[in-house]
C-alpha cells in the first residue's frame, strides 16, 4: 500500500496535476489508503460535513492540521489552525472534533495525538482533506470571503479544480 501511494505521489509530481483526467479517483485512492493505514480514525465525507456546518452549533469543532501559512491563505469555513485548538477550546470535552489536511495524513497524526489525553472528545478525519472537499465543490475561505487560492508545501499536492489557483512554496 505503502507503494501505491508513493507511486500515485510520484505520479502527479511529474506530470501536469491539470490534465489527471480523474482527480477525485486520485485523492479517494489515496485517502482509502490512509484510512487503511489508520483503521482506528474514524472519517467522515464533505456531505457530512457541509450538513454538519449548516447545523451552526457550537458542540462541531473543525481543525485545520495543515501549516498555518497553508491556513492563512484559505481554509474550510469555521476552521481554526491546529496550533490554535487549545486557545480557543479549554476543554473538547463532548465536542465533536473534525480535522483536516491536504489529504489527511496530518489530520489523522493529530487526532491519535489529542485523543490521548482527550477520552471524552469525538475525533474524526475528513476523508480527502481540504483537496476532497473541494472536489464535492465545496468552498474556502480567507476572512470570511470566498477565495480560489490553496497553498500547497510541494506540487505533488496540486490537485485541485478547475478555476483555484495552486500557490507552492
Amino acid at each position: 500500500m505503502k507503494y501505491i501511494i508513493l507511486s500515485l505521489l510520484f505520479l502527479t509530481s511529474c506530470i501536469d496535476t491539470e490534465g489527471i483526467k480523474n482527480q477525485k479517483q486520485v485523492i479517494t485512492s489515496m485517502a482509502t489508503a490512509l484510512g487503511k493505514k489508520y483503521p482506528s480514525v474514524k472519517s467522515v465525507d464533505c456531505q457530512y460535513l457541509s450538513k454538519r456546518l449548516l447545523r451552526r452549533d457550537n458542540r462541531l469543532v473543525l481543525v485545520d492540521a495543515r501549516n498555518i501559512y497553508q491556513y492563512d491563505v484559505s481554509h474550510i469555513q469555521r476552521a481554526i489552525p491546529l496550533s490554535k485548538l487549545h486557545e480557543t477550546h479549554q476543554s473538547l470535552d463532548g465536542r465533536e472534533v473534525i480535522v483536516y489536511s491536504t489529504i489527511g495524513t496530518r489530520a489523522t497524526k493529530a487526532i491519535l495525538e489529542l485523543a490521548k489525553s482527550n477520552q471524552k472528545t469525538e475525533f474524526k478525519n475528513l476523508f480527502g482533506g481540504i483537496l476532497d472537499w473541494l472536489q464535492c465543490g465545496e468552498k474556502i475561505y480567507k476572512d470570511n470571503k470566498e477565495v480560489k487560492k490553496i497553498r500547497f508545501e510541494n506540487d505533488a499536492w496540486n490537485i485541485v479544480p478547475k478555476g483555484y489557483e495552486s500557490i507552492l512554496p
